[in-house]
């Protein structure tokens, strides 16, 4: 994942319950690929030396949608709507 990553600063991180924190980042569009960049989210929680969620979330065309895959489960990807709220 750290070679897909566009730049190693994040581009938001913030603190849930004073316990979780999330790390979104940019990564680099597959080679060749006209899609929209996709981006990375990871969940880290204080205390634990791993992410305990890491996802993949690649924009679909026309904005609404965004194909979400979970990289610890690789092999499925969910398509959830992007509402704006």
């Amino acid at each position: 994942m750290r070679e897909r990553v566009a730049d190693p600063k994040p581009l938001d991180a913030f603190l849930v319950d004073a316990k979780d924190h999330y790390f979104i980042f940019a990564l680099k569009p597959g080679e060749g690929s006209s899609d929209p960049a996709p981006y990375a989210m990871f969940k880290m929680r204080y205390g634990d030396d791993r992410p305990i969620l890491a996802l993949v979330i690649t924009p679909r065309e026309g904005g609404g949608e965004a194909n979400v895959e979970d990289i610890r489960r690789p092999g499925g990807v969910v398509v959830v709507a992007l509402t704006g709220d």
